[in-house]
């Protein structure tokens, strides 16, 4: 009974890596578009003059938290001076079940929203106003 006890303590006293969760590894930000706002996500944002920044992108999944923390995982030693971003695109809750990674914020009241994946090829928002791409332009000006 003791070996028991001793293999249920080992193999559940192990630490589980929780999912990573958005708001728990970066600083939110909103870059303004025409349909709205396109949320993302910054790292590594301690040097006040950053030298560099990558852009991390999430797949169809969106599995942005995943993506971000394995750049962060990367980049550790390569100093401070460099910016992680990671930008979100929402879709509407009702699609979300299609295409949804767990640690994911809600869309929010005038987020621009897409289709699970029309955002990967530069596809236009729900409401037609703008593309992935320009979405993604609006957020490095940002």
């Amino acid at each position: 009974m003791r070996c028991i006890a001793m293999a249920a303590l080992l193999l559940f006293g192990q630490s589980v890596r929780a999912e990573p969760v958005l708001e728990r590894l970066a600083t939110p930000y909103r870059a303004p578009t025409a349909a709205g706002s396109l949320p993302y996500f910054v790292a590594h944002a301690r040097s006040p003059q950053p030298r560099s920044a990558l852009v991390v992108m999430h797949g169809h999944p969106r599995d942005a938290a995943r993506t971000l923390q394995a750049a962060i995982d990367a980049a550790q030693g390569a100093g401070d001076s460099s910016l992680l971003v990671a930008p979100l695109f929402q879709v509407p809750v009702k699609l979300a079940a299609h295409c949804h990674s767990a640690g994911l914020p809600q869309p929010q009241d005038g987020d621009a929203l897409w289709r699970c994946g029309s955002w990967i090829e530069g596809g236009l928002d729900n409401g037609g106003k703008t593309g992935s791409f320009n979405a993604m332009d609006n957020l490095l000006a940002d």
